[in-house]
């Protein structure tokens, strides 16, 4: 891949054992990420966690803690009748190659 006005040229190669190497890596964050989301959800309804902002701020770290898959999941806090719930599904958007999802998320910074 050329880059225009540049001297370098960059080449993509995947192997079938990349490609598999990378779905387990994704797998086992993808599991800690879960993981991490029932104990949330456990949390706040057995009522330990009761201030809305605090459980936003806990939401947010999780999501921070796992870049590589936030992504994944949809997930929002929710008054119901019980109080207030996490709740979430497993979501996958289309695929976006790596070196894009990096290239829009490195143009979507904040400057700092």
């Amino acid at each position: 891949m050329a880059i225009p006005g540049g001297e370098e040229t960059y080449i993509l190669c995947r192997t079938a054992g990349r490609k598999e190497k990378e779905k387990a890596i994704r797998d086992r964050f993808s599991a800690r990420m879960e993981s991490a989301l029932t104990r949330l959800a456990k949390t706040i309804a057995a009522g330990r966690l009761k201030d809305r902002y605090k459980m936003e701020r806990r939401l947010g770290r999780l999501q921070a803690t796992h870049p590589q898959v936030h992504d994944l999941y949809q997930v929002e806090l929710r008054d119901t009748a019980d109080g207030v719930r996490l709740l979430g599904s497993e979501e996958r958007p289309p695929r976006v190659a790596p070196t894009t999802r990096r290239r829009l998320h490195a143009t979507h910074q904040s400057p700092g």
